[in-house]
């Protein structure tokens, strides 16, 4: 095996950088740490296929984080095996600002696993979930939750907000509208004055 095979599964890289800000220069790199690939398309299909076998081979999510204090964030990103750059940036300031770091969290992305609610609950042990995608119905809850609203079940307070795409979106008034809403969610949520 070559050094530049070698993959650290996303929860132990988050468990290097838990109290560390990364700044993220080149936001659209790819996920090879900057070396050279024969054919990104072709690696890429691979990796994402080998996501979406291993999450539907057995009933564990895959998630980047230590999830220390039993809160999930579910997004649904379809070009990253768990989550885009510039979302894990976006996602890392808003944990900050609620005084929380990626080694508190699991974020799961759905769109590369079959996970329901009572997968999520007996493997993450969630308090909170936070769930970016309007596609609320993927974890088979029993009911529909408006986005921006919050309702406990389970033992789990669940929090629906917009896709993450919509908070970085050009459109400064809408972003901020957005981002607003998600603050205001937040701050309810974990009661932060």
């Amino acid at each position: 095996m070559k050094f530049e095979e070698i993959q650290l599964p996303p929860n132990h890289i988050a468990s290097l950088y838990k109290d560390t800000l990364v700044v993220i220069e080149q936001p659209n790199r790819n996920l090879n740490n900057g070396f050279k690939e024969e054919n990104p398309k072709k690696e890429t299909a691979a990796l994402k296929n080998n996501n979406v076998e291993e999450a539907t081979s057995n009933s564990n999510p895959n998630y980047l984080g230590n999830n220390e204090k039993q809160i999930a964030i579910l997004v649904n990103d379809e070009t990253a095996p768990i989550i885009r750059e510039e979302w894990l940036q976006f996602i890392s300031n808003i944990l900050s600002a609620c005084k929380l770091n990626l080694g508190d969290v699991a974020i799961i992305n759905l769109h590369n696993q079959l996970t329901t609610y009572e997968q999520l609950q007996q493997k993450l042990n969630m308090k909170y979930c936070i769930v970016f995608t309007q596609a609320l119905q993927k974890i088979n809850l029993p009911f529909i939750i408006p986005t921006y609203q919050i309702k406990e079940f389970n033992g789990c307070t669940y929090f629906p907000a917009e896709p993450l795409e919509n908070y970085l979106v050009a459109d400064a008034q809408k972003s901020n509208q957005a981002k607003r809403n998600l603050w205001n969610g937040l701050k309810s949520m974990f009661h932060i004055n």
